[in-house]
């Protein structure tokens, strides 16, 4: 992929209102050579389920939500792909994803349609913004995997927990500093306490520090696990 240029793409992105950014996210990816496909989730002859890999932070992410009881409803924000909300789904619970990117939005809509009915009836894939939900009813789990890419995180936290179900569980999935850095974080969370200033009255939280994947040469990825108090 071509190299992008960090602060022409950090400024323009910065400055972008809500309508701008589908169109931004195809220049920008035009720009780099980044081609998205949808992917392949079922397997018609055997009937089968392949949930896509996942990288160590959503593994983490997944981990700690199934070791919940009761959890069924989960809203994904910044689904990209779908391979999170795909695992999710396969894993017995109802999806909604959010995206800003009009053809992440389609790509998914047309991996859902490969998959039978009663699996598909499971997904609810829709293109919005992170920093307004309205109309989104609330969710045992919300998952947020663009906290470094908005204008103002604290903002986008306070609205991905108004719709926490009072015994529900928020993730989110920040780079450590400037690991897995790109043109398109418009902020960088240095230490545990960068988040917790975030966190809105009347709830806590656990941080953990992880790798982003098995490659990754050091530790580079918070996962933040927020809960009422």
């Amino acid at each position: 992929m071509t190299p992008p240029n960090y602060p022409f793409w950090q400024k323009t992105f910065r400055n972008a209102s809500d309508d701008e950014l589908d169109q931004l996210h195809e220049k920008f990816y035009k720009e780099i050579g980044l081609k998205i496909n949808p992917i392949t989730v079922y397997d018609p002859t055997t009937k089968k389920t392949l949930p896509p890999n996942l990288l160590i932070k959503d593994l983490l992410v997944k981990k700690l939500i199934l070791e919940k009881d009761d959890m069924k409803t989960l809203l994904n924000v910044a689904f990209w792909r779908g391979y999170f909300a795909f695992n999710m789904g396969f894993e017995g619970f109802h999806v909604d994803g959010v995206e800003c990117y009009k053809r992440a939005v389609e790509l998914a809509k047309q991996t859902q349609n490969t998959l039978p009915p009663e699996l598909a009836s499971r997904f609810n894939f829709r293109y919005g913004v992170a920093e307004n939900l309205d109309g989104y009813p609330k969710y045992d789990i919300t998952v947020n995997h663009c906290l470094e890419h908005v204008r103002d995180p604290k903002h986008v936290m306070t609205e991905n927990l108004e719709h926490l179900k009072p015994n529900g569980y928020a993730y989110f999935t920040p780079p450590l500093r400037h690991g897995c850095d790109s043109p398109t974080h418009l902020h960088h969370f240095m230490e545990e306490k960068d988040l917790l200033n975030l966190l809105p009255a009347g709830f806590k939280a656990n941080i953990y520090r992880v790798k982003f994947q098995d490659t990754s040469p050091r530790v580079n990825i918070f996962v933040m696990e927020v809960f009422h108090k």
